[in-house]
């Protein structure tokens, strides 16, 4: 939203310098603000801004902390197989120690996904 403030003639060059709806650039990520949204856009939505993972600590800017979650090796997954909840690394460690134990895990989610099939067959059915 623009400035709708009055301003005399004489004070319009001030205005413009000081007005809090005129428009500046977050010294972060170079987009468009002004300075009364200046702080929580740094605070909340900028992409630039840091974050840190909660499941490992490393910092980061906030538009790449998505991907980096996704991969992080520290965070929580749950297992299906095991019936638990555990480290993504430690899991995967798990799975590495042997075949059957992979085996079953590719046995265990080939049932899942068919029974998700039939489920989604039998929605589309009712629908």
């Amino acid at each position: 939203q623009k400035c709708q403030e009055p301003v005399r003639l004489g004070d319009k060059q001030h205005h413009q310098a000081t007005c809090s709806q005129r428009d500046i650039e977050c010294p972060l990520c170079k987009a468009g603000v002004t300075p009364a949204t200046l702080e929580a856009h740094t605070a909340q939505a900028c992409p630039r801004r840091t974050v840190v993972c909660l499941a490992c600590s490393t910092e980061l800017t906030a538009g790449v902390m998505f991907a980096h979650f996704t991969e992080c090796p520290h965070r929580m997954v749950n297992c299906l197989h095991r019936g638990e909840r555990g480290r993504l690394s430690e899991l995967e460690a798990i799975v590495e120690d042997g075949e059957e134990s992979f085996g079953r895990h590719i046995e265990m989610l080939t049932h899942e996904n068919a029974s998700l099939r039939e489920q989604k067959d039998a929605a589309e059915r009712e629908a």
